[in-house]
């Protein structure tokens, strides 16, 4: 506790984490954590990561494994490591049921507008083959920042794509396999 001038205690943000933790239960706790294993990650860390024993994490796991959520990497030990093709699904099946044709495009008109706006800027066709050092070495950090920005964008416009092919039922293709013309014809 932090005790405040007037004699009060105030809870620290640590003790309040803790506290929301322990109101949890086993599975909620490993489940908050399952989102965050983009590498891959021995039970016995997890566990200790969402205070629980070895064999209860591993329960867990083996759970979000069989949902294709999580992948087993190795075993003795066992080790985890997030489904990436889960999780690009569970983002476009979210825009495709969330938003309608009318909004999806929208949404694509407005992240390809980003999208140029940032290849004007960046003077580049992509993010991958936009030079970082292009405005100096003391500015190379705000430039990977907007290389950063840009891919995000690029991704979240595949992500729009894919669930508008899947509401407009044309068919799936690879997620960025579409040029950005391709991807504006699209949504039109």
């Amino acid at each position: 506790m932090v005790e405040k001038s007037h004699g009060e205690s105030v809870s620290s943000p640590v003790e309040d984490y803790r506290a929301k933790m322990e109101n949890r239960s086993a599975l909620e706790r490993v489940s908050m954590l399952v989102p965050n294993l983009t590498e891959e990650t021995p039970v016995a860390e997890i566990a200790d990561d969402a205070d629980v024993s070895k064999e209860t994490a591993r329960k867990y796991l083996h759970h979000f494994e069989n949902w294709n959520v999580l992948v087993r990497t190795g075993t003795n030990p066992d080790v985890f490591v997030r489904n990436e093709s889960y999780f690009d699904w569970l983002r476009i099946d979210s825009l495709r049921q969330e938003q309608s044709v009318d909004e999806l495009q929208e949404t694509l008109s407005e992240l390809a507008a980003e999208d140029e706006r940032f290849a004007e800027e960046l003077g580049a066709d992509s993010p991958a083959s936009a030079s970082m050092l292009e405005e100096g070495y003391e500015n190379a950090g705000e430039s990977a920042e907007k290389v950063r920005r840009w891919q995000s964008v690029r991704d979240r416009m595949d992500d729009v794509v894919a669930a508008l092919r899947d509401k407009l039922d044309l068919g799936s293709s690879a997620p960025g396999s579409e040029t950005s013309e391709e991807r504006l014809r699209i949504s039109e």
